[in-house]
């Protein structure tokens, strides 16, 4: 999905749900597999993986990847998608500029 996001050929609204699906997709992700994962490191599985690894190792990959991709989201939307809809007359604002707005403090 994330890749989805990132193609400067997928329309504006459409890369806007592709994130969305890739946050809700990875929020399950460590929800249910990652958080098996850690609690099997922490508790000091030694058993390799399948790919020889420790638990601790796979873990520890799966952070490494997903920072990266985390970085690829934040710069997707900051850099691209919120700038373009906020050229499209879409404004996504604070709860602070919302009061400000309404002239309630």
């Amino acid at each position: 999905m994330l890749h989805e996001a990132l193609d400067n050929r997928t329309p504006l609204l459409e890369r806007v749900r592709f994130l969305g699906i890739f946050t809700s997709n990875l929020d399950e992700f460590f929800m249910k597999r990652a958080r098996s994962l850690r609690r099997q490191a922490t508790m000091g599985a030694l058993d390799p993986t399948a790919d020889g690894r420790t638990i601790a190792e796979v873990f520890a990959a799966v952070r490494a990847a997903v920072r990266g991709m985390l970085g690829e989201q934040a710069e997707c939307y900051a850099n691209l998608v919120h700038p373009l809809l906020a050229e499209n007359s879409v404004h996504l604002l604070t709860w602070q500029q919302l009061d400000r707005r309404s002239g309630r403090r």
